[in-house]
């Protein structure tokens, strides 16, 4: 809470290089409100949504699945059907080349992989096997390969390079800021020479929306209470 005071009390203590400091450009992040035709009930506001909020704020994880493990994966997958309509129109349009969609559940992931399959989809999640790990990225290097790169966000949220894709959405969050900003990272590196965006896909006038603007900010706290003085 107190980010000036944690600032100075860590000066002496590590020397940091931030990607700046590299001459990588570090991504933009935003949330990208999804609107659907009708949302269910357990998904609006109620009486508990200011709890859940709490919750988040706080990082009591074991409060916030309490409230939210059903919502969140039914959340999901109504993302997932509006995230492939989304994408449809900017992927046949050409304002996007190749796309990357990193999402929580296995079955959201499915979704996706199933929706923009003309398109040509590779990806990794936790059943990827490391040769086919390998394999589904050196496609998605290509630059014939599949355009949609699918990721479940811890499985593929490190060592791996996406950065043929200048566009990053988070179809659904973690909780942990830490692991948004690493998968971030996977479509930003020296070669890049496209400002990296990643939007934090939320349901609009859900509980979700509010849910996406604090990940966002505390994605930015984070790394601006570590920058050097």
């Amino acid at each position: 809470k107190n980010e000036d005071e944690l600032r100075e009390r860590l000066k002496g203590f590590g020397l940091r290089r931030t990607q700046k400091d590299v001459g990588i450009q570090p991504p933009i992040f935003s949330v990208f409100a999804l609107t659907v035709d009708k949302l269910p009930p357990e998904l609006r506001e109620d009486p508990e949504a200011q709890a859940v909020l709490d919750a988040f704020e706080t990082g009591e994880t074991k409060s916030l699945e309490m409230h939210l493990g059903p919502i969140r994966r039914l959340t999901g997958h109504m993302k997932a059907h509006a995230v492939v309509a989304a994408a449809k129109e900017l992927l046949e349009d050409g304002q996007i080349d190749k796309l990357v969609l990193m999402a929580w559940h296995v079955d959201v992931l499915d979704i996706l992989w199933t929706g923009l399959a003309q398109f040509g989809v590779t990806g990794i999640d936790g059943r990827t096997g490391p040769m086919a790990r390998d394999a589904a990225v050196k496609a998605f290097r290509k630059a014939l390969g599949p355009r949609v790169f699918v990721g479940q966000i811890t499985a593929a949220g490190e060592a791996i390079d996406l950065s043929p894709a200048a566009e990053l959405w988070f179809v659904e969050s973690s909780f942990v800021p830490k692991d948004m900003s690493q998968a971030a990272m996977r479509i930003t590196n020296h070669s890049q020479k496209r400002q990296a965006l990643v939007r934090v896909c939320a349901l609009a006038g859900s509980i979700d929306e509010a849910l996406a603007a604090i990940l966002t900010r505390k994605v930015a706290s984070i790394s601006q209470r570590m920058e050097p003085q």
